[in-house]
């Protein structure tokens, strides 16, 4: 049985908090509350999972992968702990499970560039650090866990573009990356 048993919620501010699913099996016309934030955060990922482990980015660069069975799980309405450390300016962007398997992570910036990182260039760590410096840009969107090689389609409203996994270039066994053009009115 593969049905997940808890739920994630990470917010911009760079709380995790961690529940059972089965305290949100409701029959409430108007829904229940989640997560109790503080003020001027907002949720920024929900995971359903299994206690794999959670990788977060911030918009910065930081990156943090952390082992969810080592965080209890707690009611509904309640705040969570601190998940990674922000700099001043800096806040959680993404956040995504990272299953045993994966290879590798492609991160995405607001500019088009991605760039191809090895799942061990990173170690997990506790809660509450300040991670890895996972991209030296300023602008992270997204990253993508790849559990195999495979080529990549972006997309944006007015264009698609196919990014072959064997045409991104590969320097001391490094993938670099490939700037992707956008039209400039897109991000």
């Amino acid at each position: 049985n593969n049905a997940a048993a808890h739920i994630i919620f990470i917010t911009k501010k760079g709380i995790i908090k961690k529940s059972k699913l089965s305290d949100y099996n409701l029959s409430r016309r108007g829904g229940a509350q989640a997560i109790k934030l503080d003020e001027g955060d907002k949720i920024r990922s929900v995971l359903f999972t299994n206690l794999e482990k959670v990788g977060i980015l911030t918009v910065k660069g930081n990156f943090v992968i952390i082992e969810t069975k080592n965080i209890n799980a707690i009611g509904r309405v309640t705040r969570g702990i601190i998940g990674i450390k922000l700099n001043t300016g800096d806040y959680v962007q993404a956040a995504q499970i990272i299953p045993d398997n994966a290879k590798e992570f492609v991160v995405i910036t607001e500019d088009g560039m991605c760039k191809w990182i090895p799942t061990s260039d990173f170690k997990v760590t506790g809660r509450g650090t300040k991670g890895s410096k996972i991209h030296k840009a300023s602008n992270l969107q997204d990253f993508l866990v790849m559990t195999k090689e495979e080529d990549l389609l972006i997309t944006s409203s007015t264009s698609q573009i196919r990014l072959k996994y064997t045409d991104i270039l590969d320097f001391e066994g490094k993938k670099l990356g490939a700037i992707v053009f956008l039209d400039k009115t897109e991000k």
